[in-house]
C-alpha cells in the first residue's frame, strides 16, 4: 500500500510554476596522470529549455550561461573556474541540450566541489547552487582501471586538445538512464601499470553486460581481446544494445592474467528501456500466468479496459493486436496478452509498472474525460499517456475570434528538446479538445493551424489561401504563446 500511495503523489499537476530555474546534470570520473595527479572530470549537460533563448539576426535561436566551479579543501580553495558559456546557435524546432567539460589536476584527498549557474540572459532567473562531495583516492601500485566515462559520441582528434584522450575528443554522455532511440552504448577507460606484469605479456581484457539483480551475463553481449602490456592502456568501446530488454544492468570490464586469475575489475550500473524489439504474436501464446497479478482477473469489461487504456503507449504493432484482442471471446488469451505487454516493458517490475500507468489512467480519465469518451480516448489523454504531463501549460478558453485553445509545451520529448502541443475546442462546449498541430515527428503536423483556430468568427475565409483566417485581430496571441508559452 505504501508504494501504491507514492505512485499516486507521483503523479503531476496540469499547474506549474512558472518561477525560471536553470536546470543541469552532472557527473564526474577519475584518471590518472603521470606526475602521480588525479584527473578529476567533471561534465555538466544544460537543459537548454530552462534558460532565455534570444534569436539573433540570422533568426537562430542562442542562450548564455554563466558557471562557476570552485573546488575546496576544508575551507581553502584549491583551484577555482569562472566562464561565460555560450550554448550552440539553434533552429526553433531543433533546441538541443549542450554539455560542458573541465578537467581538475589534484592531490588525492577529500575535497568539496561547489557549482553555480546562472542564466545570463534572464535577470529574474533564480541562480542554482550545488555541491558535491569527491574522494580522490591515491594511485593504486598495482595493475588498475579508471572510472568509466560512458559517451554520446566521439571523434578522432585533429590535434591534441586538453581533454582529448587515446586520441579521440570524447563527448560524454551524462546520465545512466539509455532510452529506446539509443541503439549504442559507448564507453571509455584506462588501463594502469600492465607492464608489472613483465615484458613481453598480454593479459586478458573481458567487457559484458550482465543484469544487475541476478548478476547473469547477457547472451552476445561480450567481447573478450588479449592486449599487450603498457604504462597506460586507453580503451574506447562499443556496444550495440538496440535489442538489449528493458531492465536494470552493469557493464562490466574485467583483466585477466594468462592463468585467468583476475587482476582488476569495474563497471557501472544503466537502465535500459526497450520497448521496440520485435513483437512475436506467437509468443503471447507461451506466457505462462501461475502466480503472476494477471492470474486472478476474472471481468471481461475489466480486461478489455486494461488492455484498450494501452493504446497510447503501444507500438503500432501491438496496437493492431489490441483491436484484436479486445474484440476476441478467448479470457485468457486477453490475459496472456496483457501480462505479455507489461513484461516486454519491464520484465522485474511487471506488476508495479502497470500500477503506476493506471493511476496515471485513472488521472487522466478524470481530468480529460467526457460524456461519452474516456480521458484515454481523447487528444490530450493520449498525449499525457504517451509523453507525461507538460511542463508548461497555457490555457486560453476566452481570446477573440479564436476558439478555446491549449498550448502544452515539453522540454524533452524522447531525443528532442522543447517540443510542443496545441489543442482545440471547435465545439465550444465539450471538454475534448482536439489535436490541433504538434512538432514533434511523428504527431500531426498541421501548418495552418493558426488559420483553423482563429476561424471561429470568421466561418467564411478560405484557410488554403494565403493568409486566410490569420489576419490581425485584437486580443490573437497564439503565435506567440506557442513559441513562448507562459
Amino acid at each position: 500500500m505504501q508504494k501504491l500511495l507514492l505512485f499516486l503523489c507521483l503523479i503531476p499537476s496540469l499547474v506549474f510554476s512558472q518561477k525560471a530555474r536553470p536546470e543541469a546534470y552532472l557527473d564526474h570520473k577519475q584518471f590518472e596522470s603521470p606526475d602521480g595527479k588525479i584527473l578529476l572530470e567533471v561534465y555538466l549537460q544544460f537543459n537548454i529549455s530552462t534558460f532565455r533563448l534570444l534569436r539573433n539576426e540570422a533568426g537562430l535561436f542562442y542562450g548564455k550561461i554563466e558557471l562557476t566551479e570552485i573546488v575546496k579543501r576544508g575551507e581553502e580553495i584549491i583551484d577555482f573556474r569562472k566562464v561565460t558559456l555560450d550554448s550552440p546557435l539553434m533552429v526553433d524546432s531543433l533546441i538541443n541540450d549542450f554539455s560542458d567539460q573541465h578537467r581538475f589536476s589534484l592531490d588525492p584527498g577529500y575535497y568539496n566541489l561547489e557549482f553555480e549557474i546562472r542564466d545570463v540572459l534572464n535577470d529574474s532567473s533564480e541562480i542554482v547552487r550545488s555541491h558535491l562531495p569527491v574522494e580522490l583516492k591515491k594511485p593504486s601500485q598495482v595493475i588498475s582501471i579508471s572510472d568509466i566515462q560512458q559517451l554520446e559520441g566521439y571523434t578522432k582528434a585533429e590535434t591534441q586538445g586538453p581533454l582529448t584522450k587515446g586520441g579521440y575528443d570524447l563527448i560524454p554522455f551524462v546520465s545512466n538512464y539509455y532510452s529506446p532511440d539509443i541503439e549504442k552504448l559507448a564507453y571509455y577507460f584506462e588501463i594502469y601499470r600492465s607492464e608489472q606484469l613483465g615484458n613481453g605479456e598480454m593479459f586478458l581484457l573481458k567487457q559484458y553486460i550482465r543484469e544487475k539483480n541476478n548478476g547473469e551475463p547477457v547472451d552476445q553481449m561480450a567481447k573478450i581481446s588479449r592486449q599487450n602490456v603498457k604504462p597506460v592502456v586507453p580503451v574506447l568501446s562499443v556496444f550495440d544494445i538496440k535489442n538489449l530488454p528493458t531492465g536494470s544492468y552493469e557493464l562490466v570490464v574485467e583483466l585477466r592474467n594468462k592463468a585467468n586469475e583476475l587482476l582488476a575489475e569495474k563497471s557501472f550500473e544503466f537502465i535500459r528501456t526497450n520497448v521496440e524489439r520485435e513483437f512475436k504474436p506467437e509468443d503471447i501464446l507461451k506466457v505462462n500466468l501461475a502466480a503472476t497479478f494477471v492470474e486472478k482477473i476474472s471481468n471481461n469489461d475489466s480486461i478489455n479496459e486494461f488492455i484498450s487504456c494501452l493504446r497510447p503507449i503501444a507500438m503500432p504493432n501491438e496496437i493492431g493486436m489490441i483491436d484484436t484482442i479486445v474484440n476476441s471471446q478467448d479470457m485468457n488469451l486477453k490475459k496472456q496478452f496483457f501480462y505479455y505487454f507489461w513484461a516486454n516493458r519491464d520484465p522485474l517490475g511487471t506488476e508495479m509498472t502497470w500500477i503506476k500507468y493506471k493511476q496515471t489512467v485513472d488521472y487522466v480519465n478524470r481530468i480529460f474525460g467526457t460524456k461519452i469518451k474516456r480521458g484515454y480516448q481523447t487528444d490530450r489523454g493520449y498525449v499525457f499517456l504517451k509523453y507525461g504531463a507538460p511542463n508548461w501549460v497555457t490555457d486560453r478558453p476566452n481570446e477573440p475570434s479564436s476558439y478555446p485553445y491549449q498550448i502544452w509545451q515539453y522540454k524533452k520529448v524522447g531525443k528532442f528538446n522543447n517540443k510542443r502541443f496545441i489543442f482545440y475546442l471547435p465545439d465550444l462546449v465539450t471538454n475534448d479538445y482536439v489535436m490541433l498541430h504538434s512538432d514533434v515527428p511523428g504527431e500531426v503536423r498541421n501548418y495552418r493551424w493558426e488559420q483553423m483556430l482563429n476561424n471561429r468568427n470568421s466561418p467564411n475565409i478560405n484557410i488554403d489561401e494565403g493568409n486566410g483566417g490569420n489576419n490581425q485581430h485584437w486580443g490573437g496571441n497564439s503565435g506567440e504563446f506557442y513559441k513562448n508559452p507562459r
